[in-house]
């Protein structure tokens, strides 16, 4: 979709991944190695892409601008109406529009307006300890050099220890930042009401050092090198089984918060808003608004709800479990739920689908009673409906 969008790659300081490899947490011993992401572009069609968040948001924010939005800054809304169609903001201002998306994180305090009660989001006893290294003062270093000599950009993980601690990494910004991540219990100090769940709280490097006393020399010289360490809270939410109410929709993390299990959270986000500008660039303004905000939603919330669950494995006990909660969403055909977290049919249910393509199917349906039948677009990857 970023391609479709006319988005520059390489001016956003794109880093092409071509591997995973997992390194033993006591030692530099890789135990798990797969080059599979190299091949991504043949498979798939384009090539397996990191941003530094703030290139991806400039990126996207230039395109939206060089469209004509305006993006306001700083009007915090503090109600709105979903069928009238009005935002209420703190200054008390009003406005009036056309359609409200809802986007403004997993904290926000509008999805009951589309739910109609409350949904709450809690901690999961886990945090992650973040920052951004520069990748030449690493290969300067002799202890962390052996972690990534030699091999080509990607994502170099550690195991999990003993104490339930493991760390990610993989290059930015054209190769020139390591984002450093380590996972890690929830410690006493990271409770406190000013910084759960902020994305941008400080954190003190010596927490995260005490976390890795007795891993290997290289791990523990790579975390002593995080400088400007922040630290958030994972939370967990439930899916929702709604994504509209009136003139008003919900999208991004505000509708289905997802744990970083499979870097899914903004890819989703950004399938939401190629979906809505499929279905609505055709409508006259006498058209049935409303008609094509319940097809979106039809066509969006199976793969975000199974998107969520699969991502949020970690809460169900089995893909028993995971196979029963999609049902909620989803009746049609399934790939095997239970199956390993890189494994090929999760490449294929992420990667495989085209948003623009099924949306373009789902206009099909737009004056049919009743919006997509089973089996009018393809949800998830291996039926090919159109041949059924």
């Amino acid at each position: 979709m970023l391609k479709r969008w006319g988005f520059d790659y390489a001016k956003t300081g794109e880093t092409e991944k071509r591997q995973y490899r997992k390194v033993a947490w006591d030692a530099v011993e890789t135990l798990v190695q797969d080059h599979g992401l190299a091949d991504i572009e043949t498979i798939y069609g384009t090539k397996f892409i990191a941003f530094h968040r703030v290139d991806l948001h400039n990126g996207m924010r230039g395109l939206a601008e060089h469209e004509g939005v305006d993006i306001k800054l700083g009007h915090d809304v503090d109600d709105l109406d979903v069928e009238a169609c009005t935002l209420c903001f703190k200054d008390r201002t009003k406005i009036h529009t056309d359609l409200i998306i809802i986007a403004d994180g997993i904290k926000s305090p509008f999805v009951h307006k589309i739910t109609g009660h409350p949904i709450k989001h809690s901690p999961t006893g886990r945090s992650v300890f973040r920052t951004l290294i520069p990748i030449r003062k690493l290969m300067a270093d002799s202890a962390i050099r052996p972690l990534y000599e030699d091999e080509p950009s990607g994502f170099v993980n550690s195991s999990m220890s003993p104490a339930g601690v493991f760390i990610v990494t993989y290059p930015c910004r054209n190769d020139t930042l390591m984002n450093f991540a380590m996972f890690h219990k929830t410690l006493p100090s990271h409770n406190r009401r000013d910084s759960a769940f902020d994305w941008n709280a400080g954190a003190d490097l010596e927490d995260a050092k005490r976390l890795v006393e007795d891993w290997h020399p290289a791990w523990k010289a790579l975390t002593a090198m995080a400088d400007g360490l922040k630290v958030y809270s994972v939370a967990h939410r439930p899916e929702i089984d709604k994504m509209h109410n009136g003139k008003t929709i919900i999208v991004g993390d505000a509708a289905h918060p997802m744990m970083p299990t499979h870097a899914q959270g903004g890819s989703m986000a950004i399938e939401d808003a190629a979906a809505l500008e499929v279905l609505l660039a055709d409508l006259k303004p006498d058209g049935d608004f409303r008609k094509r905000l319940e097809l979106w939603e039809q066509l969006r919330l199976p793969r975000c709800a199974t998107t969520q669950i699969l991502s949020n494995a970690m809460f169900y006990e089995s893909g028993l479990k995971k196979t029963e909660l999609v049902r909620r969403y989803y009746q049609g055909p399934l790939f095997n739920l239970a199956a390993e977290s890189w494994s090929e049919p999760i490449r294929e249910f992420f990667y495989a689908y085209d948003i623009a393509a099924e949306a373009e199917k789902a206009l099909r349906y737009k004056d049919l009673e009743g919006g997509i039948p089973e089996g009018g677009v393809r949800y998830f990857y291996g039926v090919d409906w159109d041949n059924e």
